[in-house]
C-alpha cells in the first residue's frame, strides 16, 4: 500500500471491503489481506467486508473494491 492509502485507513471511521473470487479459488488469502488492513487502521474504524463468488472470473484472478468513508 503505498502512503496516501495507509493515511486515508487511519482517518477512516469505516471501511467497506468486498473480495471478488472464482468458486474455485481458495477464500483463505481473505484473512492475509484484512490483516494487513487492520494494521493500516485506528482502533475507532468501523471494518465490514463481503465476499462474492463469480464464477466468470479466471481462477487466478481476486479483485477487491474498498471503500473508505469519513475521513
Amino acid at each position: 500500500f503505498d502512503d496516501s492509502f495507509k493515511n486515508s485507513l487511519l482517518n477512516a471511521k469505516g471501511i467497506l471491503i468486498v473480495f471478488s473470487f472464482n468458486s474455485k479459488h481458495s477464500s483463505n488469502f481473505t484473512g492475509f489481506h484484512l490483516e494487513k488492513i487492520y494494521s493500516f487502521t485506528n482502533n475507532n474504524a468501523e471494518i465490514i467486508f463481503g465476499i462474492e463468488v463469480d464464477d466468470n472470473m479466471d481462477m487466478d484472478m481476486v479483485n477487491y473494491q474498498i471503500i473508505i468513508t469519513g475521513l
